[in-house]
């Protein structure tokens, strides 16, 4: 999309990342898991720019959001649109996001930021994917093509095709994400989170919902990982 040869980039990282984690290992504690990042610039001369950086996660710390779930705000910070860039772009230019999640922290502390596209509908969260869950429906999140669709979205796509609970992709409003019975987030580095209240109002019950659990139980299977129990032990060391 930019123009640069992603084939070589793509033949650069895959040693370049192996590299990576077999310089840091020994400082990799036991059971926690490392976020990586690798990207690439254009560069000068024709040439990209490629990098690749990473440390420890603090697993531990999402524990309590696990159990209890955690509340978001909608706030009047909107997506990027596509004129700007294509919501494909991974671009690491996240000031929208840092200024929503600055203006939900202002009306409730501890609070994600739910970003809404131009036209009102709901697009994502804060580095996050959203993901609503309707008993008589089944589980939906807005179209590929108004947001960055994230790995962890296509992982809860093919567990929810396992479980035998259906999946769409449409467009959702914000009326909708709160008579949800149960909201999630889906990104990178905490697989899945349960939403328990937005703007002030609890989701479904208040609390994190059977389906989540149900997901990440799943999830964990499938990477023969405790998720939960992970979290619980990394918080108590």
């Amino acid at each position: 999309i930019v123009g640069v040869d992603a084939a070589a980039i793509t033949k650069e990282l895959a040693t370049a990342i192996p590299e990576f984690v077999t310089r840091h290992e020994g400082q990799i504690p036991a059971e926690s898991d490392w976020s990586i990042s690798a990207f690439a610039t254009p560069g000068i001369h024709g040439r990209p720019t490629v990098c690749v950086h990473g440390g420890p996660l603090d697993f531990g710390r999402w524990a309590e959001q696990y159990e209890r779930g955690l509340p978001v705000v909608v706030t009047d910070v909107r997506q990027v649109p596509d004129n700007c860039w294509p919501s494909e772009i991974k671009c690491r230019s996240r000031m929208h996001y840092y200024l929503a999640d600055r203006a939900a922290a202002a009306r409730q502390p501890g609070a994600r930021a739910i970003l809404l596209d131009q036209e009102g509908n709901v697009a994502e969260a804060t580095s996050a994917n959203v993901l609503v869950y309707r008993e008589l429906e089944g589980l939906s999140s807005p179209p590929d093509d108004h947001i960055l669709v994230g790995i962890s979205l296509g992982v809860v796509h093919e567990l929810a095709g396992k479980l035998g609970i259906p999946f769409m992709r449409r467009r959702l409003t914000v009326e909708e994400l709160l008579k949800a019975d149960e909201v999630t987030l889906a990104s990178t580095s905490v697989c899945l989170l349960p939403v328990v209240e937005c703007d002030g109002r609890p989701i479904g019950d208040g609390v994190a919902g059977p389906l989540f659990k149900r997901l990440l139980s799943a999830w964990g299977e499938m990477v023969g990982v405790d998720i939960m129990g992970q979290t619980r032990r990394l918080a108590k060391s």
